[in-house]
C-alpha cells in the first residue's frame, strides 16, 4: 500500500548542512518543506571541517551565528612534526594566505573569514533549531523514484524502518544530497571541473586519552614525517590518514 500525502512547496532531499540551512530558511519565509535524509541520525564524522565568511552570514540571519561560533573554534593549521609527541615543528601557510580575500575584511563582514566547525558538530546544531522551529525533517527515509511534470515533481519516498512507500507531490525538489547526487545524475545534470583529483584519504576512528599529546593542537591537522599524514579531530576521537606527498605538492603549487 502506498500513502498519499499532501501536495508540499518544497521537497528537500539530503540533510547534511545545506539541507538542514534550507529548510530553515524556507521556514524563516513562511515556506513549507519536508526534508528527507536516508541515513538514520546525523553525521558524527566530521567530514567538512570549515566555514568561510558568507555561510556564516547566512546563518546571523538564522539567529544562530552565536551557537556556530560556540561550537567551532578559529581555523585549523597544518603543522608538520618528526613524531606527534615532537617539540620542534614546521607551519605551513594559512588558507588566509593563500586566498587572500581582502586587506581590511573586517569592512566587508564582521564574520571571521573562516571558521572551524566540522559537520559532526554542524549537523546537529543545525537539526536541533529545525525541529525547535517546527520544520519537518525525516531521517531514515529515502528518495526512491521521482517523476517531473508541469505543476511540480511527484516523488515516491519510502520509510527505511517500516518499508512505508508515499508519494507526496512537491511544487519543487532540492536535491541537496551531496557531490554524488543520485537526483543530478537522474536528470543528466553533469558537474563540471578537474574531475577525480588524485588525492586519496583514509579515516580511522577511535577513542583514546591524548589530550596531553595534541594539547593546543585541537583543531590542527598535524602531518608526520615518518608515517602517513595524521588530522586529529579531538572532540570526534578520530586521526585522517593521507599520502605525505600530495599534501608537500598541493602546498607547493598554491605557493607558487
Amino acid at each position: 500500500m502506498i500513502d498519499q500525502e499532501d501536495r508540499i512547496p518544497v521537497l528537500i532531499v539530503g540533510a547534511g548542512g545545506a539541507g538542514l540551512a534550507l529548510s530553515l530558511l524556507l521556514h524563516q519565509q513562511g515556506i513549507a518543506s519536508v526534508l528527507i535524509e536516508r541515513r538514520p541520525d546525523v553525521s558524527w564524522y566530521p567530514r567538512a571541517r570549515n566555514l568561510n565568511f558568507p555561510t556564516l552570514e547566512v546563518f546571523r540571519g538564522l539567529g544562530l551565528e552565536a551557537q556556530v561560533i560556540a561550537a567551532g573554534a578559529h581555523f585549523s593549521r597544518t603543522l608538520r612534526k618528526a613524531t606527534l609527541a615532537s617539540h620542534g615543528e614546521e607551519e605551513f601557510p594559512s588558507i588566509e594566505q593563500f586566498l587572500h580575500i581582502a586587506d581590511h575584511l573586517e569592512v566587508v563582514t564582521p564574520e571571521p573569514p573562516f571558521w572551524y566547525c566540522p559537520q559532526g558538530r554542524l549537523e546537529p546544531l543545525l537539526l536541533g533549531e529545525a525541529k525547535r522551529r517546527g520544520c519537518d525533517v525525516r531521517y531514515n527515509t529515502e528518495l526512491t523514484s521521482f517523476n517531473p511534470d508541469s505543476e511540480g515533481v511527484s516523488a515516491t519516498i519510502t520509510d527505511r524502518a517500516t518499508g512505508t512507500l508515499s508519494v507526496l507531490q512537491a511544487d519543487y525538489l532540492l536535491a541537496a544530497d551531496g557531490a554524488h547526487s543520485q537526483i543530478r545524475k537522474v536528470l543528466g545534470v553533469n558537474g563540471e571541473g578537474l574531475g577525480v583529483l588524485d588525492e586519496h584519504y583514509v579515516f580511522v576512528y577511535f577513542r583514546a586519552l591524548w589530550g596531553e599529546l595534541i594539547r593546543g593542537y585541537e583543531n590542527d591537522a598535524i602531518l608526520i614525517d615518518r608515517q602517513p599524514r595524521l588530522l586529529p579531530d579531538h572532540r570526534c576521537g578520530s586521526w585522517h590518514v593521507l599520502d605525505p606527498r600530495k599534501i608537500r605538492e598541493g602546498l607547493h603549487r598554491r605557493a607558487v
